[in-house]
């Protein structure tokens, strides 16, 4: 039994640093009990001092200690020895130049139907002309077959100038038939619904194909069908691409990378966000040693492409100030720590 009792007291003058941590003196009682500025070690909590110092047991320095008038203490505290030890990295919060990449499944296009359908609007764009010109005042069936077709090379993806060049040159696109001349190619591209509204007309794409692998095709969105496939769940995209060397052949797959640039935006790293299903948190460091859970808000994980600090970042859309200190690496265990300190 004193065999027992004696390595008990040795465990506790172990986990004390090497000496057993006495009661808060009498002074510092006092002190609490009339809300005055308190010191504690943050590696041995249970010491505290009226005035700022250095801890009698390793030597740390005091930090202030909430009264027991004000607030609860909140979060955990972990000292830049064990931070440095595990690896705890902080970074800043703020506005920084966010991209967002969309990658899309697509082919080199092949299609006859769209091919008709252009001819078909050259046919009744020439006879509405006509009636336009003898000053009819009534909509007649000329206007009305002009319409139609104009509207079918809209739900085709067809911007309203690719629309108005196939008029104008009185000449379908050319690409859109096996034999045709492949200077330029069409490639349509699914974009799936949570992301479409990011795609304009005029945005540039790179285009990889696995024939040539390592080479890159340069494109740009030449116009967004209006109807969302309600299979797929996405809007097709019609990808104007030139190409010289006429490597792209119809019916090819390829895989499209569109880059969205978002702005400037206030941005937390996305390694430093906790998603536990039904919340998302990261940690606030408070003093450099103290760390306290804060529930955040996040828009899209973009990436920062243009300065130093590249890498993904959650767009923060409430929860977090400019200036504010987060943990961007290491807060797995920083929220393992605070965890096992409400345990006990």
């Amino acid at each position: 039994m004193k065999r027992s009792v004696f390595f008990l007291i040795a465990v506790v003058v172990f986990c004390s640093g090497g000496a057993l941590v006495m009661s808060p003196s009498w002074a510092n009682e006092h002190a609490h009990e009339h809300g005055k500025a308190v010191y504690t070690c943050p590696m041995h909590p249970s010491y505290t001092s009226d005035r700022p110092g250095s801890c009698p047991i390793c030597g740390m320095n005091l930090v202030k200690k909430e009264s027991v008038d004000g607030p609860a203490s909140k979060g955990v505290m972990i000292d830049l020895e064990k931070q440095k030890l595990v690896n705890i990295r902080k970074e800043a919060v703020g506005k920084k130049p966010l991209s967002l990449e969309i990658r899309a499944s697509g082919r080199v296009a092949y299609d006859p139907e769209l091919y008709a359908a252009q001819i078909e609007y050259i046919a009744a764009l020439k006879s509405y002309k006509i009636v336009k010109s003898e000053s009819v005042r009534i909509p007649s069936q000329a206007t009305r077959d002009f319409e139609a077709a104009k509207r079918k090379l809209r739900f085709a993806g067809m911007s309203d100038e690719d629309i108005e060049g196939v008029g104008t040159r009185r000449l379908p696109e050319n690409g859109l038939l096996a034999g045709d001349t492949l200077d330029t190619v069409w490639v349509y591209a699914l974009v799936y619904e949570n992301e479409m509204a990011l795609v304009k007309v005029g945005q540039k794409v790179a285009l990889e194909s696995v024939a040539f692998p390592g080479e890159a095709f340069d494109g740009v969105v030449a116009g967004i069908s209006p109807v969302v496939d309600p299979q797929a769940h996405g809007v097709r995209v019609r990808i104007r691409v030139v190409s010289e060397e006429k490597k792209l052949r119809p019916e090819m797959i390829v895989t499209a990378r569109i880059i969205v640039d978002l702005g400037f935006k206030l941005a937390v790293p996305a390694q430093a966000v906790l998603d536990s299903g039904t919340r998302k948190i990261v940690y606030i460091v408070e003093n450099d040693v103290q760390f306290v859970a804060r529930d955040v808000e996040v828009g899209r994980k973009a990436v920062v492409l243009k300065t130093a600090a590249q890498g993904e970042y959650y767009e923060v859309l409430s929860g977090l100030r400019e200036g504010e200190a987060v943990v961007s690496d290491g807060n797995f265990l920083v929220d393992a720590e605070s965890r096992l300190k409400s345990a006990f």
